[in-house]
């Protein structure tokens, strides 16, 4: 006999045989193994792939739908502007969905990325300027404190600061702040992105790093988005040993801080 059970926050899956002497039932052997991470991770990818799903046929079922309608000319030529931009949208949501599943592909793998010595004050002024518009549409005061030279994949780096980032300019209020922090200790660099939007929840805190977890669906869709950045945001820090901490206040904001090694270049 063979099944599963909980002991706490555990799942254990237990054998249990029956011990023989001279035909007779003498006892049993109870074998328990625990599973937990196994059975955790076979969940995550039935919900990822569930999520996929959901998500790449949303689109395509709207790009279909309109499509549909020009191409049987049921739409008056007022309104064909509106069905081109709407056609358009939903393709580039597709794409972007589409581009970060690859990423996240990508670091799962673990494959070789090349690596160079990059300034942070530097490349988190490139990433601000990438996002000039959502700065100046939603009028946040911007911050950069601070410097530091790491030895990482530039591309990587990019991914882990745009995202957090642009997540602290999305969901800030109108005339917020973003303050980006840069200082270091003997061994580590600390960068902390402190912002003044609508907060995280504490009991979402655990898992929206998770794979298309969304705190506020309507809101998240709404302002747009794939529900994979944070999710490429842990996968890079665990390719570059890197750590990350979290705290937040609803309807205050949102602080992270991530750390990163220093030695990086004579480790590897």
């Amino acid at each position: 006999m063979e099944s599963i059970t909980n002991i706490g926050d555990r799942e254990f899956k237990f054998y249990v045989n029956p011990v023989f002497e001279d035909k007779k039932v003498r006892g049993v052997v109870i074998l328990f193994i625990d599973e937990t991470e196994e059975i955790r991770a076979l969940r995550l990818r039935e919900e990822f792939s569930s999520n996929v799903s959901h998500e790449l046929k949303t689109p395509l079922t709207s790009i279909c739908g309109f499509s549909e309608l020009l191409v049987n000319g049921m739409v008056d030529d007022d309104n064909k502007e509106e069905f081109y931009k709407l056609i358009y949208d939903d393709s580039k949501r597709l794409l972007n969905l589409i581009e970060d599943i690859m990423k996240i592909s990508g670091l799962e793998s673990e494959e070789a990325f090349s690596r160079e010595e990059i300034k942070l004050n530097e490349l988190i002024r490139d990433i601000l300027r990438a996002q000039r518009n959502l700065i100046d549409e939603k009028n946040i005061a911007v911050s950069l404190e601070g410097d530091g030279l790491v030895y990482e994949n530039k591309t990587m780096m990019w991914e882990l600061f745009a995202n957090i980032i642009n997540n602290g300019l999305k969901y800030n209020k109108d005339g917020g702040k973003l303050d980006i922090k840069i200082s270091e200790d003997e061994k580590n660099y600390e960068v902390s992105i402190v912002d003044t939007g609508i907060g995280i929840p504490s009991k979402d805190l655990a898992r929206i790093f998770e794979r298309f977890y969304r705190v506020d669906k309507s809101r998240s869709r709404k302002i747009g988005g794939t529900g994979l950045g944070l999710s490429i945001v842990k996968h890079v820090l665990q390719s570059i040993d890197g750590k990350l901490e979290i705290s937040s206040k609803l309807g205050m904001g949102t602080s992270f801080k991530i750390i990163l090694r220093k030695d990086r270049r004579e480790k590897n």
